[in-house]
């Protein structure tokens, strides 16, 4: 089996300085939990490499906003590449606005269609009491 795997795989080493991407996994993360795992985004970042700990782990420097460890193991990590001629093409958004809105309006229209049926049902309880 081994032999199969190490075909495929590709050695990953990091310099201090260098910009990775970090892969995410919802399960492990309470934040991440609550949202749906198809708004999640699979690779967070960049970030810079502090220093490598151990062979295959190493620290990185994260944002505030994200409150847990520092030390990620290499296959988590991929290579950052910066996109030279638009660099805002990297900038990414958490929800579209659009999956929001079209969910507030459905949740609008069952909510409608609940209210009508409980009218309706209401109507024909009085009219058999009469």
């Amino acid at each position: 089996m081994k032999k199969w795997v190490d075909k495929k795989r590709r050695p990953l080493q990091f310099k201090e300085g260098d910009l990775v991407m970090l892969k995410l996994l919802p399960q492990q993360f309470k934040t991440l939990r609550r949202v749906h795992k198809g708004l999640v985004r699979k690779y967070e970042g960049p970030f810079l490499v502090i220093k490598r700990v151990g062979k295959v782990s190493y620290q990185h420097q994260l944002k505030p906003r994200l409150k847990f460890h520092q030390v990620f193991q290499v296959s988590l990590l991929k290579n950052y590449h910066e996109d030279l001629e638009d660099p805002s093409r990297g900038v990414f958004t958490r929800a579209p606005t659009a999956v929001v809105t079209s969910f507030d309006k459905e949740v609008e229209e069952v909510q409608a269609d609940r209210d009508k049926l409980q009218e309706f049902n209401e109507g024909t309880m009085r009219a058999s009491r009469a």
